[in-house]
């Protein structure tokens, strides 16, 4: 399919959206009074973002050699330039580096932090190759592509499902936008740059990580009596999708994306056409999340001795596309998501027992720390209605660095007791 170019008029970010994609204006600005105050951890990580940006590395977006095809990359070498998992791994330190250097001028006003988080969304924005599956003519219904018998690792069609891991980079340049919209005048960004930037997200990157989804959802589309049925509309590479593109969709004010990843509208990013989402994010909830509030990875990972973490992990992104839900709609009385905050609390509920420690894994075998998780709790505690039944979860570790949007907790979240 050739690519359609879609013009964007600027428009400002979402009026809802705040200065830090998951974190309400009342909990930054708290954050931002601690900060301020020596000894504290919020003071300590603003200094490590200092420590950060002294650091001499230069943009590397990955560009795909002329000539070259992509290789899959998680079972042979990771040549540079020339596999997804180089790529996937590559945007997400990159972007993270960028979202860092974001924060710390929320927090700081430093613009040389914010000139390095634009220098590294514009050299990916000017310069990188992104994988997009329909630029490969992939067919998600057969799932096949061209040159899918050139080899692959013998895994062919993971290359397509796993281009969605393509989110994590989504996920943090969407905060690195919606900052530099917020602060174009403090280091002289035009109008015009910030649309090029904008432009690259939309019609770029939410593509390629959509198609990533895509290879899930119309695969299922036409396979309804398939015994992988379920999978194909439960599993975490669903959820993680769906964050990404709401990330997206709340730092430039997309609505039309918004209310696809949320609701299922029909949208069209360019590259696949007009399609309505059957895993949008109200109706991924209710199968991905069961009534006990058991995520649905935890049984699919037990073989592996992962249940826990891959629940956690699921769960932790449909929690990211809620809150930037959320926070796009705000008090839009026509915007009904009680039904899906429910659902994921209840997964928060299920799951914090193991998280606090008050309860041992049920799997002797799986290795999983249940406490890494307590960063995803924290978010839990302040954007759902848990009343505070979540503390110990919240309170099980100390504060951590997220590469996934978050980035630093100290400055992103709080314990119960801040």
């Amino acid at each position: 399919m050739h690519k359609i170019f879609i013009m964007l008029a600027f428009c400002a970010p979402s009026v809802f959206a705040q200065e830090l994609l998951y974190t309400s204006d009342e909990t930054y600005s708290k954050l931002l009074e601690l900060s301020k105050q020596s000894s504290t951890a919020q003071n300590l990580d603003v200094r490590r973002t200092g420590w950060q940006l002294d650091r001499t590395e230069k943009p590397d977006p990955f560009i795909l050699e002329t000539g070259e095809q992509f290789e899959f990359g998680w079972c042979i070498p990771d040549d540079r330039n020339r596999t997804l998992k180089d790529l996937a791994n590559r945007l997400t330190k990159e972007s993270a580096h960028a979202r860092d250097m974001a924060h710390r001028y929320v927090y700081t006003k430093d613009t040389e932090a914010l000139r390095v988080a634009y220098e590294y969304m514009n050299e990916w924005a000017k310069k990188s190759t992104v994988f997009n599956g329909y630029e490969l003519d992939m067919k998600p219904e057969k799932a096949t592509f061209t040159g899918i018998e050139a080899g692959f690792c013998n895994r062919s069609w993971n290359m397509m499902l796993d281009s969605i891991w393509q989110s994590y980079g989504l996920m943090n340049f969407s905060q690195v936008y919606l900052t530099l919209a917020n602060h174009k005048d403090d280091i002289g960004i035009s109008e015009a740059e910030l649309v090029r930037l904008k432009h690259w997200l939309l019609n770029s990157l939410v593509p390629a990580v959509n198609s990533g989804f895509h290879a899930w959802t119309r695969w299922a589309d036409a396979h309804p009596t398939s015994g992988a049925y379920t999978r194909y509309r439960s599993d975490n590479h669903l959820s993680w999708c769906l964050a990404g593109l709401a990330a997206a969709a709340q730092a430039t004010g997309a609505k039309k994306l918004m209310s696809y990843v949320v609701f299922g509208t029909e949208y069209d990013d360019g590259f696949s056409g007009p399609y309505k989402n059957p895993s949008h994010l109200t109706a991924f909830t209710m199968l991905a999340i069961n009534d006990e509030g058991e995520v649905y990875d935890e049984k699919v990972r037990t073989s592996q001795h992962k249940g826990f973490s891959y629940a956690n992990f699921s769960s932790w992104a449909m929690l990211h596309a809620y809150i930037s839900a959320k926070s796009f709609y705000g008090d839009n009385a026509e915007v009904n998501l009680e039904r899906t905050e429910e659902r994921i609390l209840s997964a928060f509920t299920h799951y914090a027992k193991y998280v606090s420690g008050d309860v041992p894994l049920s799997d002797l075998k799986e290795t999983t720390t249940p406490s890494y998780y307590a960063f995803a709790y924290r978010l839990a505690e302040q954007w759902l209605p848990s009343k505070g039944s979540l503390c110990d979860a919240v309170n099980s570790t100390g504060h951590q660095k997220i590469l996934q949007g978050l980035g630093s907790t100290a400055l992103t979240t709080h314990v119960c007791n801040d």
